[in-house]
């Protein structure tokens, strides 16, 4: 418990810096981690999904070099051949 507080208070002391790519990826990819689901299977879901995936870009402010990398592992097998 103590460690997960002093995580935490890590966590706060340490700036962000929004011109580091690293970071910006990194904290991308955490927050579409706890909010996209992998693309379904069925063909009539497809354009939903990537609906809902431009809609959650645009909550977070992704930015468009950043897109392409992030949606990948969500990807269905079949579409990342495409990529």
């Amino acid at each position: 418990m103590e460690r997960d507080a002093n995580k935490a208070k890590l966590r706060k002391t340490v700036p962000i810096d929004d011109d580091d790519e690293a970071a910006q990826f990194k904290r991308y990819g955490q927050a579409l981690t706890h909010i996209l689901a992998p693309q379904s299977d069925k063909v009539t879901d497809t354009p939903g999904w990537f609906k809902g995936v431009e809609d959650q870009f645009h909550k977070l402010g992704v930015t468009p070099e950043f897109r392409s990398r992030l949606i990948y592992k969500y990807l269905l097998t079949r579409f990342k051949a495409l990529y």
